[in-house]
């Protein structure tokens, strides 16, 4: 069973923490240097996950640890599940693409996505949208971009073997494209 989103976040934030080199005091410090009245024992009960961050919070400190809030959200895998909602999973990178405005986020599978959603939203973001697979390896490339300013060369190994097989599997389907529109290419 995926873990629960609740779960994904206490673990993100440890990573990010640890990435940006802060320890609790220090984020604490780094988030009161903001205006956050906070003290380490907040920071450790939000990353046991004995207390949930609120949306503001949320916002502060992914400034604090110079992380788009995204990456306190969701695993770094675009394919690793995360239960959304009780009975619910839902891919990393659907997840993603939803806390950024990138794509609709529907509880119920069988419903459809609301054009008007898109009304709602930049012609880039939802242009962006037909690109799926970009937007995977984009999302990889701005891990790599972390676990590397975080000097984490397990991590780093991990997020270039993930591109790698993005790259791959996009390679293949321009294949299969090709051999279905002959001439597409020219």
């Amino acid at each position: 069973m995926p873990p629960q989103l609740e779960e994904v976040i206490a673990t993100q934030l440890v990573e990010a923490r640890r990435l940006a080199n802060h320890s609790q005091v220090s984020l604490a410090e780094e988030l009161e240097s903001f205006g956050e009245k906070i003290h380490a024992t907040t920071v450790a009960k939000v990353e046991q996950g004995d207390r949930q961050l609120k949306a503001v919070e949320l916002v502060r400190w992914a400034t604090a640890l110079d992380v788009r809030p995204s990456v306190i959200l969701c695993p770094l895998d675009p394919n690793e599940e995360i239960e959304v909602f009780p009975g619910w999973p839902a891919k990393s990178r659907t997840v993603r693409q939803f806390v950024e405005g990138r794509y609709p986020l529907s509880a119920w599978p069988h419903r459809p996505v609301e054009p008007a959603y898109f009304s709602r939203v930049s012609d880039d973001v939802a242009n962006g949208n037909r690109y799926p697979m970009m937007a995977t390896v984009t999302g990889l490339g701005e891990a790599l971009q972390t676990a590397l300013w975080g000097n984490n060369e397990t991590k780093v190994e991990e997020i270039l073997e993930m591109i790698i097989k993005q790259c791959e599997l996009a390679l293949s389907s321009y294949k299969v494209g090709l051999q279905a529109y002959p001439g597409a290419d020219a």
